[in-house]
């Protein structure tokens, strides 16, 4: 069989690379036979195996964009890039495979069962585990960016210093938007200048969601002449209300960004309200609910954690909490 000729050449070779040159060859070849489906186990089977190469996931996502499994197939060329980003026929793929994507409705497979929360919070914790634990460098890494987050610094003495302090937790944005694009693995902490970017483009997208819905819930509160803002609810309700809606939908439209690697995608709102439908209204905003409480104690208790309960575990939580939501996106 072809499956036990690969595994022989790949026990026979003498080097890395001919061990990963003899799945590319077999995958290439099926896929000219147009057998696609194949063609992806062969490639999956190399990724098992240990080989990050980036012609194995560029031909992976070929395949599975053959397959209109468009999602897959993003994800696929995004670690392709990962693996060689001055490859500009991965580049000119990913545009490509985004084109397909945009002039074709979404394919959702009818036999998929979503992940209950509770199977999404374990599948999410062991991706951070896995992470974290045996990736020290990793760990101590974000610990530390995260730390300088907590520097006691007032805007007002000095506003250059405060802006510069931000630099840090738009770089932990960027990672997120790494996670984001999906993998079972977490992603590796390179590219600083890339992940600043893209962090920016994250916060920008749930900045604008977020006025959007609170600009929206306070009109609505003036024409029902109805106020949230009273001493029963106190300060922390009324705002996480206000804020609700906006953060409810810039989940979607923040991974739809990194998934496509399409600014203007993260405000898509048709395609936003489309994915969300495809979940599950009900069962995403219980999800999003659980997010906040799990992730974001520090939005309902903001004076009860200090930092430096906060500071060891950020790490765990940002893994945690980006493949949690990916996993919720990846429902639809």
């Amino acid at each position: 069989m072809c499956d036990g000729n690969m595994d022989q050449t790949a026990k026979g070779a003498t080097s890395n690379q001919y061990s990963a040159d003899a799945y590319l060859q077999r995958a290439r070849a099926l896929y000219k036979q147009k057998n696609y489906t194949v063609c992806v186990e062969v490639c999956d089977k190399a990724i098992k195996q240990g080989w990050r190469n980036g012609k194995i996931f560029n031909l992976k996502a070929l395949a599975l964009a053959q397959l209109k499994q468009y999602d897959k197939a993003m994800e696929s060329i995004h670690m392709a890039i990962e693996v060689e980003p001055n490859n500009k026929t991965f580049s000119k793929n990913r545009d490509i495979l985004y084109a397909k994507m945009a002039s074709s409705p979404p394919q959702y497979p009818t036999n998929t069962v979503p992940l209950s929360i509770g199977e999404n919070l374990i599948t999410s914790f062991n991706f951070a585990k896995n992470g974290l634990v045996g990736h020290w460098s990793r760990y101590f890494i974000l610990m530390l960016i995260g730390c300088i987050f907590y520097l006691p610094l007032d805007p007002l003495d000095s506003p250059l210093g405060y802006i510069l302090l931000q630099i840090p937790v738009f770089i932990l944005f960027g990672y997120q938007v790494k996670i984001f694009k999906g993998g079972d693995t977490a992603p590796e902490l390179v590219g600083y200048g890339q992940m600043l970017i893209d962090g920016i483009k994250l916060f920008i997208i749930i900045f604008v969601y977020v006025f959007l819905g609170v600009v929206i819930l306070i009109f609505l509160m003036l024409l029902l002449e109805f106020d949230l803002f009273n001493e029963t609810l106190g300060d922390t309700i009324p705002i996480l209300i206000t804020m609700a809606p906006g953060l409810i939908l810039s989940m979607v439209g923040g991974i739809r960004f990194a998934k496509t690697d399409k600014f203007g995608e993260g405000f898509n709102f048709r395609a936003v309200f489309a994915t969300i439908k495809e979940i599950g209204w009900v069962h995403y905003i219980l999800s999003v609910i659980v997010f906040v409480i799990i992730f974001a104690p520090d939005i309902l208790f903001p004076e009860n954690i200090p930092n430096w309960i906060l500071t060891p575990i950020d790490p765990f939580l940002l893994l945690w909490s980006g493949k949690f939501a990916e996993n919720l996106y990846s429902c639809a």
